[in-house]
């Protein structure tokens, strides 16, 4: 389709920089995943839903997350390809720039209680609707296991060998296939049993009931089984020192900091101390749990 300069342009995410290399916290430079999921798409969501975008807007997010709302609208396009156009002012609407600082914050008090999102009911059907891809889901039991790798709050990242214990000693045992999600993880996938999938191919995969299981450390990635997930359970490992603080922000119900509020799907959910030289064996008997 042809985007022309008079068309209505809704950007929900930006990437003037690369957000694994750079140590960026700028939003209106590197949207992170976790702020776009818990702010803008939820705006648009409810936008599509009133009828406030119509068929000409265009949906302008970061690129490898068009998915997030192809299922509900036709024109969506990448950042890279919207800095090709040069749209007159008035017919952009930035959700980024309009939503930062004290006006996320008031949006966010306006909408969302400790549990619950204020428009969770009106627009939960378009919530969990997401453009799934292509990957084969197995019929039997599997897991997920999305891998944190940027420089900026590096403290958060997985470090490769305990994603490779999580891989070996905790789901490989219960599950047909392992699913590894995020940027330079080939070391840790095989060509059998522990496999590379997308950030598409993670939502994809969460919303099958035969997963098991999907686990993150406490970073944005995690909000795509949290908004489309059907998995059996959800499994935060937020990195050693930082339980304690992540729990508060969790029962303050903050969205951004994996509030209560933000959880759309059926799904068990467990945080760990990953600081408790057992938490593995936690994690185990989470799963078995609820197979």
């Amino acid at each position: 389709m042809e985007y022309s300069n008079n068309m209505r342009y809704i950007i929900a995410s930006k990437g003037y920089e690369d957000g694994t290399k750079g140590g960026y916290t700028d939003q209106k430079r590197y949207t992170e995943l976790g702020f776009e999921m818990c702010v803008s798409y939820l705006f648009i969501k409810n936008m599509i839903n009133t009828g406030q975008i119509t068929s000409n807007d265009v949906i302008v997010t970061k690129k490898d997350r068009e998915f997030l709302y192809q299922q509900d609208h036709h024109n969506v396009i990448n950042f890279d390809d919207y800095l090709k156009i040069t749209p007159t002012p008035e017919n952009v609407r930035d959700l980024v720039e309009s939503m930062m600082g004290a006006e996320v914050e008031t949006w966010f008090k306006e909408n969302f209680d400790v549990k619950n999102y204020a428009m969770r009911e009106q627009d939960y059907k378009l919530i969990r609707s997401f453009k799934r891809s292509g990957i084969i889901v197995p019929p039997e039991p599997f897991a997920c296991i999305a891998v944190r790798k940027r420089v900026h709050a590096g403290w958060r990242n997985m470090p490769d060998d305990y994603t490779k214990t999580l891989i070996d000693r905790v789901l490989k045992p219960l599950s047909s296939k392992v699913f590894v999600i995020g940027n330079d993880i080939e070391n840790l996938c095989d060509s059998q049993t522990v496999l590379p999938a997308s950030m598409q191919d993670f939502a994809t995969l969460s919303e099958s009931t035969n997963c098991i299981a999907c686990l993150a450390s406490a970073s944005g990635i995690i909000f795509l089984p949290y908004f489309f997930g059907n998995a059996k359970t959800i499994h935060m490992l937020p990195m050693p020192g930082t339980y304690s603080e992540l729990m508060r922000c969790i029962e303050r119900g903050h969205p951004l900091y994996h509030g209560y509020n933000t959880r759309f799907a059926p799904s068990k959910y467990f945080v760990y101390d990953t600081d408790r030289h057992d938490h593995m064996y936690d994690i185990i008997n989470n799963i078995k749990a609820n197979l």
